[in-house]
């Protein structure tokens, strides 16, 4: 399908439909496996997740540190266990209606049910009682250390200090997911158009082994600052095969590192356009003993 896509891109051969290039375009890796924040647990996903769905902080573009998202603001009690966080009275779902306090309860209550199959869900166990209504059978809100002051204001109690808090509420597993697609839908809630989205892009669609485009939410709360109109997110498994795409002007980045050509690495490197970045992870052997 890459391959036939490229052609449709670069040689418009007769018969293939041609489509609007978006603004900007980016070899994103292997085809996603779900566009669901609470699930997701790979990088290509996660990169598409950002545009969508956003939580009550997000990452700096340029340091990583969180910085404000949904939530304006926030206070921290001296004991480092209490947050407070308003969200911002111009933060609205992409269909209008104002995003409050408890949206962002039922997304996180979702992630701490099992039945969602997050991975991540443990990231929420700093939270009161999150690790004792994951396991319980019959859950208690009551165990929880999440509030509603108000439909702004979210109080947030922790088991102790976690001073990485505000970092764990940029993941994605922390984004604000809508609750009446995911009610009616179940877990097809992706399929639901107009899909509700908190993030500065909306879902315009995802073809499987083709791309997936999003264009910008013009109800986001920082659309003035949000400048791309349309982006293609292309799922391409093949170093050489993304190369291509990139050569030819099919696409504008090659945003996975594992799609660069390795044997052309030391040649690519030497070129204006390739830049080296640190990347925050980490690497481990595994012993089959």
């Amino acid at each position: 399908m890459v391959c036939a896509f490229a052609a449709c891109a670069v040689l418009l051969l007769t018969g293939c439909k041609q489509i609007e290039r978006a603004d900007l375009v980016i070899i994103n890796g292997t085809e996603p496996e779900t566009l669901d924040p609470a699930i997701m647990t790979g990088f290509s996903e996660m990169r598409i997740a950002q545009g969508l769905f956003e939580g009550l902080t997000r990452p700096d573009p340029r340091t990583g540190q969180p910085i404000p998202g949904l939530a304006e603001r926030w206070e921290v009690s001296a004991d480092g266990r209490i947050y407070t966080f308003h969200i911002r009275s111009n933060a609205v779902w992409s269909t209008g209606r104002p995003i409050t306090a408890h949206d962002v309860i039922f997304s996180w209550l979702r992630v701490l049910d099992p039945a969602t199959g997050a991975d991540y869900a443990g990231q929420f166990f700093y939270i009161k009682g999150a690790e004792e209504y994951y396991n319980a059978t019959n859950k208690d809100m009551a165990l929880l250390g999440l509030c509603a002051l108000d439909n702004r204001t979210l109080q947030v109690e922790l088991k102790h200090p976690a001073p990485f808090f505000l970092d764990l509420c940029a993941l994605p597993a922390f984004a604000v997911v809508p609750r009446e697609p995911i009610e009616k839908y179940g877990e097809r809630w992706l399929n639901a158009r107009p899909l509700p989205v908190s993030g500065p892009y909306e879902l315009v669609h995802w073809r499987l082994n083709d791309r997936v485009r999003l264009r910008k939410n013009r109800l986001y709360w920082d659309a003035a600052n949000t400048q791309i109109e349309l982006i293609d997110f292309l799922p391409v498994g093949a170093p050489n095969t993304a190369l291509n795409l990139y050569q030819t002007g099919a696409a504008d980045i090659i945003w996975d590192k594992d799609m660069v050509p390795v044997e052309l690495l030391d040649l690519l490197l030497t070129r204006p356009d390739c830049h080296r970045f640190s990347y925050l992870g980490t690497y481990f052997i595994r012993f089959n003993v």
